[in-house]
C-alpha cells in the first residue's frame, strides 16, 4: 500500500493508529511514507499537514456552503423553485507547498 484517500479528517486518528501499528507512519520524504489525501480542513487535517504526515487536504468551504443554503432556503420560502437543484462548491487544496499561505482561510487550521 502506498496511498490512502481518507473521506474525512475525523478519520485521521484511526489512520494514524493503523499506520503506526504497521510501522508506516512516516513524514513526507521518508521511504516508509504513505501518500495521504483527506477532506475537510478540520483540526486533525491541519495538524497532520503541520507534522508533514499527510500530503494534501481538500478543505470544505463552509462560507460557500452557507451562502448556497441561505439562497436556496430564501428562494423556497418565497414560493419559487430552487435551481439548480444540485450545486457544487469547490474546495481549497492545502498541501505542503501552499500551507503557510492558505491555512488561515481554513476553518480548522487556526494556527
Amino acid at each position: 500500500m502506498n496511498a490512502i484517500f481518507v473521506p474525512s479528517d475525523f478519520l485521521l486518528p484511526s489512520v494514524r493508529s493503523a499506520l503506526t501499528s504497521a510501522g508506516r507512519l512516516a513524514p513526507i520524504g521518508d521511504p516508509r511514507h504513505v501518500f495521504i489525501v483527506t477532506i475537510d480542513g478540520d483540526q486533525n487535517g491541519c495538524e497532520a499537514l503541520r507534522q508533514k504526515t499527510i500530503d494534501a487536504d481538500i478543505a470544505t468551504r463552509l462560507d460557500e456552503f452557507g451562502r448556497q443554503a441561505v439562497r436556496a432556503v430564501t428562494t423556497a420560502l418565497g414560493g419559487k423553485t430552487v435551481t439548480p437543484r444540485t450545486v457544487q462548491s469547490k474546495g481549497l487544496v492545502l498541501n505542503q507547498a501552499n500551507y503557510a499561505t492558505t491555512n488561515e482561510q481554513v476553518w480548522g487550521c487556526g494556527d
